[in-house]
This record gives C-alpha cells, sequence and structure tokens, in this order.
C-alpha cells in the first residue's frame, strides 16, 4: 500500500472540519504552529508519523482513523 502525504493532510483536514475545530484550535492543543497545521493538510509538508500522531490526538482521535479510509481508498 502506498501512502500518500497529500492523502494524510486532507484526511486531517476533514477530521478537524468534521469536530468543528479551527487549525489555530488544533495548534494550541498540540504544540505544532497554526502555518504548520496548514501546510499539513495542504500536503505541503509531510508529517512524521509522530507528528501525524500527535495532531491527531489533539483532536480527540486515534492514528486508526486515519489510516483506515486511505486503505479502503487505496484497495477499492
Amino acid at each position: 500500500m502506498i501512502v500518500k502525504f497529500e492523502d494524510i493532510g486532507a484526511a486531517i483536514r476533514k477530521l478537524r472540519i468534521k469536530k468543528g475545530l479551527k487549525q489555530m484550535d488544533v495548534a494550541l492543543t498540540s504544540g505544532y504552529t497554526n502555518a504548520h497545521i496548514s501546510r499539513t493538510e495542504t500536503g505541503a509538508v509531510e508529517p512524521s508519523i509522530q507528528g501525524a500522531v500527535n495532531i491527531l490526538n489533539a483532536m480527540g482521535y486515534e492514528v486508526r482513523i486515519l489510516i483506515e479510509p486511505i486503505e479502503e481508498k487505496n484497495n477499492g
């Protein structure tokens, strides 16, 4: 399975919007800057695994919620 960083960023963005959070909300709770969250969501920055986990945890999610839709997209 090939995971594209754009897919990770797009999934993070969708999850953030689903929770009704702003990028600044995630930035404040994750310890990253607002600009970093924005660049992650657009795919301009390739998040490390730990970085993605930190962002997801800041939104109240576990990492599996990020991987499952990508696996479905690549397998479907």
